[in-house]
């Protein structure tokens, strides 16, 4: 596992370094755990008893708790294991007892971290929660009117946003004349056709 060195990242190393690290375990365990969650890692009040317990200013403390979230979402987005975390630390110049901590606090969280995050869905603001359709004719007006009906199809997809607890989703309703709807079918064709290629 590798971290790009960047001005914010060495600052967070030196803060780091600078703690023990026995002290920053309960930190480290949080941030790893609040992973994609809502909300800040610590509450304000958190902060600020943090921020007091270790002797920091506001800043410090804050770079201390980036740090700590930008290491456990790298380690995330590469299913690093605790060695493979622990290495990339020890090669960024992290202390090697920090690194320990780190890599601990990582194997204690990771597994619940990720079965979580895999049930999010992430890319979409909604995913499609069901379909319902049904065919609409006009039976009402002149004879000429009727010898010119046109069924039209009427898809309604119901959208439910994975960031609320929602009972009920958005439902957004969609009519189709004959052409639309062949068209539709025949782009769904060619979905098919490229997601059983690449399985």
């Amino acid at each position: 596992m590798e971290f790009r060195k960047t001005e914010s990242f060495d600052a967070g190393v030196a803060a780091v370094n600078s703690q023990d690290p026995r002290m920053l375990y309960p930190l480290l365990e949080r941030a790893a755990e609040r992973l994609h969650e809502v909300g800040e890692v610590l509450t304000v009040e958190e902060n600020a008893t943090f921020a007091s317990k270790f002797g920091l200013n506001a800043g410090e403390a804050e770079t201390i708790v980036r740090f700590c979230t930008f290491v456990f979402t790298k380690s995330l987005e590469v299913q690093a294991t605790e060695e493979d975390l622990a290495v990339g630390l020890k090669e960024a110049g992290v202390e090697e007892q920090h690194c320990l901590a780190f890599g601990t606090a990582w194997r204690r969280k990771r597994e619940g971290v990720l079965k979580r995050v895999k049930k999010k869905a992430f890319g979409a603001p909604a995913s499609l929660a069901s379909v319902d359709w049904r065919i609409h004719l006009q039976v009402t007006g002149s004879d000429e009117a009727l010898e010119k009906v046109c069924p039209k199809a009427v898809l309604d997809l119901e959208l439910q946003d994975q960031s609320k607890q929602e009972e009920k989703g958005k439902v957004l309703s969609l009519e189709f004349g004959r052409e639309d709807l062949e068209r539709l079918y025949n782009n769904f064709e060619e979905i098919q056709g490229q997601l059983d290629a690449l399985t």
